[in-house]
């Protein structure tokens, strides 16, 4: 094949590569993962023609500086994993994700994503899977927070509060690392590192919890308003740092409330 042909695929490839992610970013993910599919099909028959003397898909299988051709394929890879665990199809989303390590051992993404796949089925396997991630790249907060929460899953929250806060220093930010922390927390019967992980999770919302306990109106009688509430003063009483005792009756409130709202109209 010419240049001109490799070209023409290449470009072919390109666009396949651009509608799989227009349709996933539109939540068509059948439709995305064909595209995915006909992307990494046509790219991988041009990777393995003899070009100049050159095997160009055996030279860049497994090199620690990837071509740009082959970054461009474990995107596709990737996006393709990611598709699959939105759909909840496990082991294909372990076979791309193995299909594309195969490819380049050393993208730390790529087994922190393989960990997403496996966490389903295999659990132990993703715990290695994310622990590799973080041997690639020790400042992959996501690899922290998903082996953090395989860690939890397994009742060992003293090694998940470790994860949530080596991810917490990348990203200060990431609310869920602090509601998770609260979760393990809770569990090791840390109250008070439970509370204060919950008002980390919800300072940067400050404004709506105080726009929404100020609009809330309780009525007597009906549950589910008396259940917002309630709510509403245990987070603005959290932000505000309050006593334990006030909080924890507020919390109790707003539990009640819910249950009776449940048994009243089902759930």
């Amino acid at each position: 094949m010419n240049l001109v042909g490799i070209s023409s695929s290449l470009r072919l490839h390109s666009l396949y590569h651009c509608l799989g992610s227009v349709l996933h970013q539109q939540g068509q993910l059948d439709a995305a993962a064909q595209s995915y599919y006909r992307a990494l099909t046509i790219q991988q028959s041009e990777l393995d023609v003899n070009l100049n003397g050159w095997q160009l898909g055996k030279e860049m299988r497994g090199s620690r500086k990837p071509t740009l051709a082959l970054l461009d394929q474990l995107k596709v890879y990737n996006n393709l994993g990611c598709v699959l665990i939105q759909q909840q199809q496990w082991q294909e989303a372990v076979r791309i994700y193995q299909q594309a390590i195969e490819l380049q051992p050393e993208q730390a993404i790529l087994h922190c994503n393989l960990g997403r796949a496996l966490f389903r089925t295999n659990p132990v396997e993703a715990i290695a899977a994310y622990r590799r991630a973080i041997q690639i790249q020790p400042d992959l907060s996501s690899a922290y927070y998903n082996l953090g929460l395989a860690l939890q899953h397994h009742k060992q929250h003293q090694a998940a509060l470790e994860c949530f806060q080596q991810a917490i220093k990348l990203e200060p930010n990431w609310g869920m690392l602090h509601s998770y922390s609260a979760v393990s927390w809770m569990e090791l019967g840390e109250f008070e590192q439970m509370l204060n992980s919950m008002r980390q999770a919800i300072l940067p919302a400050a404004a709506v919890i105080e726009a929404y306990s100020r609009f809330t109106v309780a009525v007597a009688g009906d549950h589910r308003s008396l259940a917002q509430a309630s709510c509403g003063r245990f987070l603005q009483k959290l932000l505000q740092q309050a006593d334990w005792s006030e909080l924890f009756q507020d919390l109790t409130q707003t539990y009640w409330h819910w249950a009776n709202t449940l048994t009243t109209y089902g759930g």
